[in-house]
C-alpha cells in the first residue's frame, strides 16, 4: 500500500474493509506516536530525577501527577464529548460535526481564560499579603499556565481524532512530550543557575516547561487541523457564531470527565498519597528521609508506566465505535473490540517480561545510583503489574465512551478510585512500607478491571479468553528459554551498554517469535479478528 493510499484511508472509508483498515492503521500509528511520546516522558523523568535529586523530585513527582488530574477537571470532559459527536456525524452530517468541534473548542478556551484570571488574582493576592511564599506562588502560577495550554492542545487534537484523522492526531502524542522535555530541562537549568538548587525554584521551572510544551504542541495541532479541514479550523474561535450545542456537550462531557478523572486518579492516587503521608513523616525518622522515600516511590511508578503506551493505541476506538454505533453495526463494534484487545494483550506480554527481568536495573541505569536497583526493583514490578490493569481499563473505558455508555465508565472508575484510596491508605497506615503499598495497589487495580469488564455483558460484547492465554503462555516460555540459554552472567558488556540489555533483547525477540507462531496456530484459527 502506497503512502498516498494510506492517507486516503484516513480521509474517506466508504466500505467495511476500508473502515477496518483505517482502524488498524490508526491504532498502529497512535501506538507508535504514544510509544515515542512515552520515551520522551521517560526522558523527562530521567532528566528531572537527575537534575533535582530524590528529595526535590519527591515534591515534583506528585505535582506532575496532580497536573494531569487538574487539567482533566479544567477541560470538563468537553474534548471527549467533541471526539464522540464529531465522529458520530462526520461521515453523513459534516456541517453538524463541525458545529460540535467549534462549540466544544470555544467552551474549553473560555474555561481556560477564566482559570487563568481567577488563579492570577488568588495567587497574587495571597503572595502580596504574605500568606504564601514566593516559591509557592511561582509553582502555582506555572501549574495554572501548564493546565491552560495543555487543555487547549487537547481540545484541538481531539477534534482530529473525531474526524478519524489518526495520522495527524498521532503527531500530538509525541510533539507535546518532546517539547515539554526540552522546555522543562532548559527552565530547570536556568532556575538552578539563577537561584540555586536549594531555592526549589527549579521545581517551578520543571512545571513551567510543561506550559511551554503545551503552547508549541497547541500551535502544531492547529496547523494540522487546518490541513485536514479548513472549514473546521476557521470556526474554532469565531465567538459570534455558535451552534447552540454547549448544553449537550457539557452534559455528555461532565459524565465523561467524571469517568476520565476517575481513571487518571487510579494512576495518581498512590503517588499523591505516598507524597502526602511522607510530608507527615510516616515512612522514616527525618523529613529528608521521608522525601527520599517519596522520590523513590514516584520514580518507581513513573518508570513502571510502560503499559500506558496502550493508551495511544486505544484512542481510535472512540471515534470508530461512535461511527459504528451511529449506524447500528454491533458486528463492527465487536470487531473493533477484538482487534484492540488482541493487540493490547500481545504488547502487554512483552512489556511485563521486560519489567520482571530488568525493571530495577533500568531505573538505576537511567536515574542514577541514588535510585538503587535492589531497592526499587520489587516496587517497579508491582507498579508495572498494577498499571497494566489500569491500561486495560482504558481500552474498555474508551469503548464505553464511543458507544455513548459513559455511565458504565463512570461507575467503574468511581468504584476503582474508592478501592485504591482505601487500599493505599490502609497499607500506609498499617504497614508504612512502600512495597506493601505496591501490593495493595496491584490488588485494587485487578478488582477495578474486573468491575469495568463486567459492563461488557449488558452490551452483549465479550473478551476472547485466548487473547489472554496465548501471550501469557508465550511470555512464560520465552522467559524459561532465555534464562536457560542466555544467562545474565554470560552476557557481553560493550562500552557503556550494561549486560542486562542483551538479555532483554534476546527475551523480547524470543517472545515475539513465539507469539507470532502461536497467533497463527490458535488466534487466527479460532477467532476472526483480521477480516470483517
Amino acid at each position: 500500500m502506497s503512502i498516498r493510499s494510506k492517507i486516503s484511508v484516513f480521509a474517506e472509508a466508504p466500505t467495511d474493509e476500508a473502515k477496518s483498515k483505517r482502524f488498524s492503521l490508526g491504532a498502529l500509528l497512535s501506538l507508535a506516536g504514544m510509544s515515542l511520546g512515552g520515551l520522551f516522558l521517560a526522558g523527562w523523568t530521567v532528566v528531572m530525577t537527575r537534575l533535582l535529586g530524590p528529595a526535590d523530585f519527591g515534591i515534583l513527582g506528585p505535582i506532575f501527577q496532580s497536573y494531569w488530574v487538574l487539567t482533566l477537571i479544567a477541560i470538563a470532559g468537553i474534548h471527549m464529548a467533541v471526539t464522540t459527536y464529531v465522529a458520530h456525524h462526520w461521515e453523513k452530517e459534516r456541517d453538524r460535526a463541525r458545529d460540535f468541534g467549534s462549540d466544544g473548542n470555544k467552551l474549553v478556551f473560555i474555561i481556560g481564560i477564566c482559570l487563568l484570571v481567577s488563579s492570577s488574582v488568588l495567587l497574587g493576592g495571597l503572595f502580596f499579603i504574605g500568606i504564601i511564599p514566593g516559591i509557592i506562588a511561582a509553582i502555582g502560577a506555572s501549574l495554572t499556565l501548564a493546565i491552560f495550554t495543555t487543555a487547549q492542545f487537547w481540545s484541538v487534537t481531539q477534534i482530529l481524532l473525531g474526524m478519524q484523522r489518526t495520522d495527524y492526531f498521532s503527531v500530538g502524542h509525541f510533539s507535546f512530550p518532546f517539547t515539554a522535555l526540552l522546555s522543562s530541562t532548559l527552565f530547570v537549568i536556568l532556575a538552578q543557575w539563577r537561584w540555586g538548587a536549594e531555592s526549589q525554584m527549579d521545581i517551578a521551572g520543571g512545571i513551567l516547561g510543561l506550559a511551554v510544551g503545551g503552547v508549541l504542541a497547541w500551535a502544531l495541532a492547529r496547523h494540522l487541523l487546518r490541513k485536514a479541514d479548513i472549514e473546521m479550523f476557521k470556526s474554532l474561535y469565531g465567538f459570534k457564531k455558535r451552534a447552540g450545542l454547549y448544553k449537550k456537550i457539557v452534559k455528555f462531557g461532565a459524565m465523561t470527565n467524571l469517568a476520565h478523572i476517575g481513571y487518571t486518579l487510579l494512576n495518581t492516587i498512590p503517588m499523591v498519597l505516598v507524597g502526602l503521608f511522607a510530608a507527615r513523616g510516616v515512612f522514616a525518622l527525618t523529613h529528608e528521609e521521608n522525601l527520599i522515600v517519596s522520590g523513590h516511590f514516584s520514580a518507581a511508578f513513573l518508570y513502571g508506566s510502560g503499559a500506558l503506551a496502550l493508551m495511544g493505541m486505544t484512542f481510535p476506538i472512540i471515534s470508530a465505535m461512535s461511527e459504528a454505533e451511529a449506524q447500528g453495526r454491533k458486528d463492527l463494534v465487536q470487531h473493533y473490540l477484538d482487534k484492540i484487545l488482541w493487540a493490547s494483550f500481545a504488547i502487554l506480554g512483552g512489556v511485563l517480561i521486560f519489567y520482571f527481568f530488568a525493571g530495577g536495573k533500568m531505573v538505576e541505569f537511567l536515574a542514577g545510583e541514588e535510585f538503587p536497583a535492589e531497592l526499587l526493583h520489587p516496587m517497579v514490578v508491582l507498579a508495572a503489574l498494577g498499571i497494566t490493569f489500569t491500561g486495560l481499563n482504558f481500552v474498555l473505558f474508551n469503548s464505553y465512551i464511543g458507544l455513548k455508555k459513559v455511565n458504565y465508565s463512570a461507575m467503574a472508575m468511581i468504584a476503582g478510585v474508592v478501592l485504591q484510596a482505601i487500599a493505599i491508605t490502609a497499607a500506609i497506615r498499617i504497614y508504612g512500607d512502600i512495597i506493601i503499598v505496591g501490593r495493595f495497589f496491584l490488588g485494587a487495580s485487578m478488582l477495578t478491571f474486573l468491575i469495568t469488564a463486567y459492563f461488557l455483558h449488558p452490551l452483549k460484547l465479550k473478551i476472547v479468553p485466548l487473547f489472554i492465554i496465548v501471550p501469557a503462555g508465550c511470555a512464560l516460555l520465552a522467559s524459561v528459554i532465555t534464562q536457560r540459554f542466555f544467562p545474565l552472567q554470560e552476557m557481553p558488556e560493550i562500552w557503556v551498554i550494561p549486560p542486562f540489555i542483551f538479555q532483554i533483547a534476546a527475551l523480547l525477540i524470543m517472545y515475539a517469535v513465539l507469539f507470532l507462531a502461536m497467533d497463527k496456530v490458535f488466534l487466527k484459527k479460532y477467532v476472526e479478528i483480521v477480516t470483517i
